[in-house]
């Protein structure tokens, strides 16, 4: 087994810890509304104290995803040729908005933004 991944984040880029650790708290349970294993997979490489910074795994952020990508297929399905522009996506791991894992959508763009201190 590969040594787990101990980050040096805080602040804004540490929150994309937190969406990880939803994600991956949701996937696991027997009733769960998505399948990532490719979160459950970060999440367990990365030595980081969840539940110490983030408090017990909240399935908002999950709802929310799957019903931005239930409006964004809609729209999509109205407008074939539409543009998706993500911005600030983190660690993604599943969620396009035709809801092909790990594959982009014909018209969307992921963005992110490196943040350097001068």
């Amino acid at each position: 087994m590969p040594p787990l991944i101990e980050p040096s984040l805080e602040g804004v880029p540490e929150t994309m810890l937190w969406a990880l650790y939803n994600r991956a708290a949701e996937a696991r349970r027997p009733d769960a509304l998505i399948a990532d294993p490719l979160a459950i997979q970060i999440a367990d490489a990365i030595k980081y104290d969840y539940a110490r910074s983030f408090g017990r795994p909240e399935s908002g952020q999950v709802i929310r995803a799957l019903l931005s990508d239930q409006l964004l297929r809609a729209w999509l399905q109205d407008h074939p040729g539409g543009q998706v522009v993500a911005l600030g996506e983190g660690l993604m791991t599943i969620r396009t908005p035709r809801g092909d894992a790990h594959a982009p959508a014909p018209g969307a763009v992921g963005v992110d933004v490196l943040m350097i201190s001068v």
